[in-house]
């Protein structure tokens, strides 16, 4: 059982402790008992020597339990930030250096960002002008540079954590670009960006939320405006943003816990010596062994001749 895990469970707990002893004070405080039972003397404390035999038992029992998860608490924390690299093993045994792969193609952000580049080629082709406009080729660039960045740095990442990060960065930036070209369309033909309680909103909001490939898109395009198609990618644009960020977060803990392609490479050559280490000694208990029985047959056979 690990470390983190340890922390965590035990955090949970902790908070549950405090929120009863926090309870036990503000009762014993505000709501003395009237009748002073023998077991609950009037105006006793958390841990006055006056209480009952029992009440004061118990109440020392929870304390010395609260004080033990503060401690277990507190040794897990020192631990926590000396998180190993997981290595993963090929069929022999061997380590490997690489981390897991990541199928970038299930990762929702990707997956609305394939629906975004497929939605402004469409929004480009119908209300901006081919020629003239460089507009057009910018919104295009950034719709693909965001989907194709995913789709690199993901792949990248097994073996360069920050290269993984550059990219994923280059990709949030392209996708707030485009959300921006997206704006600045509505203002220029006087449309209304749709947010907060506007009941349009809400509607395309949810939509967005449960769907994330093109093809539950596509039926719906052809019926809508320029007004429509420019919200609901900008919709779209907020959570990418907002899922590719919490991403990046979590990449960054990884690296700062586990460390990079060095880390990784020195964990695996440690692990593949332990390993070897180990198989060397098997094999000397083995021969050990099979000499010993080879000297006990023969000795056998000595006192048959």
């Amino acid at each position: 059982m690990s470390y983190r895990f340890l922390l965590q469970r035990y955090k949970k707990y902790l908070n549950y402790a405090n929120i009863f002893a926090t309870f036990f004070k503000f009762f014993l405080k505000y709501f003395p008992p009237r009748n002073n039972p023998p077991l609950l003397p009037k105006k006793a404390g958390l841990l006055d020597d006056k209480a009952g035999p029992f009440f004061h038992a118990m109440v020392k029992l929870f304390c010395i339990s609260f004080g033990g998860l503060k401690i277990i608490a507190y040794l897990c924390s020192m631990n926590e930030d000396k998180k190993t690299p997981e290595i993963r093993h090929y069929d022999d045994g061997t380590a490997s250096v690489l981390r897991k792969a990541v199928v970038y193609t299930e990762l929702r952000f990707y997956q609305r960002s394939d629906v975004l580049y497929q939605l402004t080629q469409l929004f480009c082709e119908r209300y901006l002008l081919r020629y003239g406009d460089r507009t057009v080729d910018q919104m295009v660039q950034a719709a693909r540079s965001t989907k194709q960045n995913i789709a690199e740095g993901s792949s990248d990442g097994q073996t360069s954590t920050e290269t993984e990060l550059k990219l994923l960065g280059i990709a949030r930036g392209s996708n707030k670009e485009l959300m921006e070209d997206y704006q600045d369309y509505l203002k220029r033909k006087g449309f209304v960006e749709w947010f907060g309680k506007n009941p349009r909103f809400e509607r395309l909001h949810e939509f967005c939320k449960y769907h994330y490939h093109y093809d539950d898109y596509q039926p719906l395009l052809a019926k809508m405006d320029d007004e429509e198609l420019a919200n609901m990618a900008i919709c779209l644009c907020h959570q990418v943003d907002k899922a590719m960020t919490k991403y990046i977060e979590r990449k960054d803990k990884e690296f700062t816990t586990e460390g990079g392609i060095r880390e990784r490479m020195t964990a695996a050559r440690l692990g593949q010596r332990e390993t070897q280490r180990q198989t060397i000694e098997r094999q000397a208990n083995e021969i050990a062994a099979l000499r010993k029985e080879v000297e006990r047959l023969k000795a056998l056979l000595a006192a048959k001749e």
